[in-house]
């Protein structure tokens, strides 16, 4: 008999441990995560600190024939037509491959990383579509083969704003979303971010307090330990 209980969305992740710094930014299309990589990006330039910015899941995996039939039509895990819960242990697989391959070796080395999406993203897009409690356990259990990044941003935005913003690209200006699933993409970052205690924050703030707020993190990370720069 299916439970009626809502799936549980907290991972179980450890501490990286390793020389270098781990930065994840999450949110919605439109919600500015990619603005919010660059202003800690061009932070850690000013800084001296050695980065290296990461995009999860890789280009190989985005040019999957069920990858892009889900990314232009969302409704699509709905209908039947994709199997989400699939399609996510495809890219939890392939984020793991970048993992190991790119992140850890660097932070290894002492550099940050930035990453463009994490593990984040699949718990929120699974909940959106109502994913089942036995199917969510399953991709809880290989999410927590990744490590808890030192800091988690989540841009925060209304419908309205993110939509407008997709809207604004020269190539996707007839973009025409469900709306009532995206609204729903929104509240699950936000559950998500709640349950695993992730900096979320509004991206429709001015830009300056976007940036002050990401630096002040930065620094305060940075504060937390004798962690040294290496330029």
């Amino acid at each position: 008999m299916m439970s009626s209980q809502p799936p549980s969305l907290y991972v179980n992740l450890k501490p990286q441990n390793l020389d270098g710094k781990l930065l994840s930014f999450c949110g919605v299309d439109g919600a500015g995560k990619s603005t919010s990589l660059e202003i800690a990006a061009k932070y850690l330039e000013k800084l001296g600190v050695n980065y290296l910015a990461v995009k999860m899941p890789s280009s190989a995996a985005r040019s999957l024939s069920y990858f892009r039939t889900y990314a232009e039509d969302h409704t699509t895990a709905i209908r039947g037509i994709v199997d989400l819960p699939s399609l996510c242990i495809v890219l939890l697989g392939d984020r793991l491959m970048t993992l190991r391959e790119r992140v850890l070796p660097s932070l290894k080395d002492g550099s940050w990383v930035l990453c463009d999406r994490y593990i984040w993203t699949t718990l929120a897009e699974l909940h959106a579509v109502r994913c089942d409690e036995h199917q969510m356990s399953v991709i809880r259990t290989i999410a927590e083969m990744f490590p808890m990044p030192d800091i988690s941003f989540v841009s925060d935005v209304s419908a309205d704003v993110a939509i407008q913003r997709i809207k604004s690209r020269p190539d996707e200006q007839h973009f025409n979303p469900n709306r009532e699933l995206f609204i729903k993409f929104l509240e699950s970052f936000r559950e998500v971010s709640k349950a695993n205690d992730l900096c979320i924050f509004s991206s429709e703030q001015c830009i300056e307090n976007t940036k002050s707020l990401i630096c002040k993190k930065i620094d305060e990370l940075i504060n937390s330990n004798s962690w040294e720069r290496k330029k």
